[in-house]
């Protein structure tokens, strides 16, 4: 009875600590996402091999499969997911892929490759993926060295995903992913990631019995996915997000602000600018969330517009931060 208790409290204080959970594992920049539907957080972390390593054009690094998928269990169950997603639309006929961790002949063999590969449109972004995408196509790749190309009917998306169905295994066991690229007609999709991105590493909004399980077998000395603004060179952390709000970045990318959503709580937010190019904070101010709170937009590639809500139907008032 005591121990049963025991783990009744200790399941009620990971909720507690988890709160509002960020949703899926996650990379975020100007105009793109990457969105996986593992559990970082929860499971096995490859501390340096993130998701950004699939887009960052160098064949030497990898992205490595951690967690255990969502928290709902079919999906927990199902493939291993990736979406890609734009804000704006673009034409897509063919996926290229550096399956397994193209480094060197050892550690590809080392690692697991996919094998099967369901590719879609226009699917789930949320943490459970549960939106019907419209099926593309399934093909089986060669458990071969190098890049795969897969030639898809041209369309317009909005996201791409790759469900991915079988593999190939290794002595690891881990499932590897070195690049990926998407062409139309010949030209390849530039995915302008800079040095700086948004990195989520996939906490959940609850705690299953399953999850706590989950956590109780992890190592203590567990080193976790770097969670919040990440320079991808050194892969340190610049400053967490401890917020479900993505950043909004500067019409041509160099900025990006960060507003801290815990204000209902402490009755205090924190704005915070980036320059994604250079990897250093700019600016950073704590505002008083009642009884107004901020309004913050982008005017301009160099120009935040601060306005503050009023009690009754008047004009807000205005600040302005230049950079």
């Amino acid at each position: 009875m005591k121990k049963s208790l025991l783990v009744l409290v200790m399941l009620f204080t990971v909720k507690m600590a988890l709160g509002c959970g960020t949703g899926p594992t996650s990379v975020n920049w100007q105009d793109w996402s990457i969105k996986s539907n593992e559990m970082r957080w929860l499971g096995v972390s490859h501390n340096g091999m993130p998701l950004y390593n699939l887009v960052d054009g160098d064949s030497k690094t990898a992205w490595v499969w951690s967690g255990l998928g969502g928290r709902v269990e079919k999906y927990r169950r199902g493939p291993k997911n990736l979406i890609f997603i734009r804000e704006k639309p673009f034409w897509v006929d063919e996926v290229r892929i550096l399956s397994g961790y193209a480094k060197n002949a050892a550690l590809w063999k080392r690692n697991n490759r996919i094998k099967t590969l369901s590719i879609s449109r226009n699917g789930d972004e949320g943490a459970t993926w549960g939106r019907e995408a419209t099926p593309i196509k399934t093909v089986s790749l060669r458990d071969a060295r190098g890049w795969h190309r897969i030639l898809l009917p041209r369309r317009e998306v909005l996201s791409v995903g790759l469900n991915i169905l079988d593999e190939y295994k290794g002595r690891d066991n881990d499932l590897c992913v070195s690049e990926i690229e998407f062409y139309n007609r010949g030209r390849k999709i530039d995915f302008h990631m800079p040095r700086v991105v948004i990195s989520l590493d996939g906490a959940e909004d609850s705690v299953s019995n399953e999850d706590f399980d989950a956590i109780q077998k992890q190592p203590r000395n567990k080193i976790h996915f770097p969670d919040g603004v990440v320079d991808r060179r050194s892969g340190q952390v610049i400053s967490s997000v401890d917020s479900e709000l993505l950043p909004d970045f500067s019409p041509d990318g160099a900025f990006a602000y960060v507003l801290d959503d815990n204000a209902p709580f402490d009755g205090y937010t924190t704005a915070q600018v980036f320059d994604v190019i250079n990897a250093h904070r700019m600016w950073r101010r704590t505002f008083r969330y009642f009884p107004n709170y901020p309004e913050i937009s982008w005017q301009g590639a160099r120009r935040l517009k601060i306005a503050w809500s009023g009690k009754k139907e008047k004009p807000l008032p205005r600040q302005f931060v230049q950079f």
